[in-house]
């Protein structure tokens, strides 16, 4: 992961000279990259987590995929109606949106794994939000390794 925003941001800092499009269409390959590495190596020890990895970089490549319509669209008359312009960035918000919905929810389980190891139940109730009773049910069925 950190190779790929080491290169992203060189790739970004060389090709600014040629033009904001250029940047784009090469972080939109490397992100295709990554993810094709993703998927073939799964490199994370979570199932979960591979998933929200792949997530993430097509929220990414779609993101930029969109910035593209503003960065090219300055001349053609599509990208000068209002509509279209709301219609672009309500997708990225929508997919942004979307991918904070699905890391919370997963951030959300790591941390109940985590305190349910601990003696103090509040931080477990807290994240439970309440509805979680039976702690040993929920060690059971998420696979919690107690040390």
């Amino acid at each position: 992961m950190l190779l790929r925003q080491t290169t992203l941001v060189l790739l970004l800092t060389f090709f600014a000279p040629i033009s904001p499009g250029v940047q784009s269409l090469g972080a939109i390959m490397l992100l295709m990259a990554s993810v094709y590495y993703q998927i073939k190596h799964q490199p994370f020890y979570d199932d979960k987590l591979n998933k929200l990895e792949i997530i993430s970089l097509c929220v990414q490549i779609g993101i930029i995929y969109l910035g593209l319509f503003y960065q090219s669209g300055k001349n053609d008359d599509i990208a000068e109606i209002e509509g279209f312009k709301w219609m672009v960035f309500t997708l990225i918000m929508v997919s942004s949106i979307y991918f904070a919905a699905i890391f919370a929810a997963n951030m959300r389980l790591e941390m109940l794994k985590a305190t349910v190891r601990t003696d103090n139940s509040f931080w477990f109730k807290l994240f439970s939000c309440g509805r979680i009773k039976d702690k040993q049910q929920f060690i059971e069925d998420n696979k919690v390794n107690i040390l």
